[in-house]
């Protein structure tokens, strides 16, 4: 569902409110975790300015469900 370019979706087991994308050289995505209350924004650059086999490779990393993991360990250890 979507709402607002909002996109439900998973990061490993956790369930996500964001939207990610891709464009010239650049990966961003914003997501956040209503269970904790931790959002997890992550910017890459992959090195080059125009569109190509390694622009996506930053919203692949993030998508792997350890970087939540990760994010709401430091954020909200008692979660």
């Amino acid at each position: 569902e979507t709402g607002y370019g909002v996109f439900r979706r998973y990061l490993g087991d956790h369930r996500v409110l964001g939207h990610g994308g891709d464009v010239l050289g650049y990966s961003s995505l914003l997501y956040y975790e209503p269970n904790s209350g931790v959002a997890l924004a992550i910017l890459s650059n992959a090195g080059t300015m125009h569109a190509g086999p390694g622009v996506g490779t930053g919203s692949v990393v993030a998508r792997d469900g350890r970087f939540m993991d990760a994010a709401i360990a430091i954020a909200c250890p008692d979660c």
